[in-house]
């Protein structure tokens, strides 16, 4: 790939030939060439009238409804529910990354940092334990601030295929579908009633190969690839009703998911999306991430069957940190900090800054499932508290599944997009 950059790429700017604000933007690529597949978006925001602090975990990529890659009417790739999935990935960052790049790129608040002074009780002569505390670095604002997207992070496709001949790929273009003002008003943070819209004008950056050999080697020797493209489906927890007062109500849940009946399914990610408005909005202002991140439950357990078998031993996931430790060996970093994937912490305000971090707001499920699915059932078993809302609530529980797809050529140069039958 380097030798590539230093002698064959020309890098373009690709206008969209459809553009229009809290709708839609569409655009297309040259034919008969070769691209490189680390497009990147830019130009791209949410404009607020009065400027307000996007939502932490998102900043400008809260604008983004989905993103879909086509070869005509040929669907290569897409991402649904994207800033639900999005709010995922920023987290999926080491601290310092997010501090020192992703605020500047993505334009959101994470990044975490330790502050205050150390001090002594006189009376017992321990350590105060509220000396010190963890907190967000600060709001980004809105005003003037576009983001900056690297596509093959988002669509496995881009990331599989490497390079784009459009010889093949007769007519690549990329969609972008962007979020209207009635669901921008989850993406802010202090101003729902403000004057909302996404930006016209973003821009496609595209590194086509120049004529030259290894262009033509490209185009001319293409075989097709394999690729683990993301794939969604939902289902909903009704909401707890009929507490009986000052008490508790467990629930328990089981849902046939059909979204990923015959695919080769390899990693699964759920996510516990709050439904009630009225749980994450005071005033006009939305409390902590909103509705885009994941909500922890009160006393959760899970359990997963593929094909008539558990994939979790005895009785499945019941604690939070036991479900961030298999997040982390499925998923890799995650930068969450303590309290953040639990309903309420006890004297958690001694350890966090609760006026930046809001407890409970990244609770997230994920583990590897490695096969083929016929059947996919999810059992979920949540605990209710009388006049506890956020913890009562109708809960989305929205699933990511890698799965697994081929292009394969044809003998007259075309080519179909297949699930795969096998590992």
């Amino acid at each position: 790939m380097s030798e590539l950059y230093n002698s064959s790429i020309t890098t373009r700017l690709i206008d969209p030939v459809f553009d229009k604000a809290a709708f839609r933007s569409e655009f297309r690529f040259q034919p008969n060439t070769a691209y490189l597949s680390n497009l990147r978006l830019v130009q791209f925001g949410i404009s607020s009238n009065p400027d307000q602090p996007m939502n932490p975990a998102l900043g400008s990529y809260g604008c983004i409804k989905s993103i879909h890659l086509f070869d005509g009417n040929q669907l290569l790739d897409q991402l649904l529910e994207a800033s639900t999935f999005l709010s995922f990935k920023s987290i999926q960052n080491t601290n310092d990354n997010n501090l020192s790049l992703n605020r500047f790129l993505k334009n959101n608040a994470l990044g975490y940092v330790a502050s205050g002074n150390q001090t002594i009780d006189a009376t017992s002569g321990l350590p105060e334990r509220d000396g010190i505390k963890v907190r967000t670095q600060g709001d980004v604002k809105e005003s003037d601030k576009k983001g900056w997207i690297e596509l093959n992070q988002v669509l496995p496709f881009l990331q599989a295929a490497l390079t784009l001949p459009t010889n093949i790929y007769k007519d690549l273009r990329l969609v972008i579908n962007w979020k209207n003002p009635s669901e921008l008003q989850d993406v802010v943070k202090t101003r729902r009633d403000a004057v909302l819209s996404t930006y016209e004008g973003s821009v496609l950056i595209a590194d086509e190969m120049n004529p030259s050999d290894q262009r033509m080697a490209v185009m001319n020797n293409f075989n097709g690839l394999v690729y683990r493209p993301i794939e969604h489906d939902s289902y909903d927890l009704p909401a707890i009703s009929g507490i009986a007062t000052n008490s508790t109500s467990t629930q328990s849940n089981s849902n046939m998911v059909k979204g990923f009946n015959q695919k080769v399914l390899h990693k699964l990610l759920l996510v516990q999306t709050p439904t009630d408005n009225t749980t994450w909005v005071s005033g006009t202002a939305n409390l902590g991430l909103s509705n885009q991140g994941s909500q922890a439950l009160y006393k959760p357990k899970y359990q997963i069957r593929v094909n008539g078998v558990n994939k979790l031993t005895r009785d499945g996931w019941k604690g939070h940190n036991q479900r961030l430790a298999h997040l982390v060996d499925t998923f890799g970093e995650n930068n969450i900090v303590i309290s953040e994937n639990q309903t309420f912490l006890a004297q958690g305000n001694n350890y966090i800054d609760t006026s930046t971090i809001k407890q409970g707001n990244l609770d997230y499920t994920a583990l590897e499932i490695q096969e083929r699915v016929d059947e996919l059932i999810v059992d979920v078993e949540r605990v209710g508290v009388d006049k506890n809302d956020a913890l009562n609530q109708r809960i989305r529980i929205n699933m990511f599944g890698e799965v697994q797809k081929e292009l394969v050529m044809r003998s007259d140069g075309r080519y179909n997009v297949v699930y795969s039958s096998d590992m």
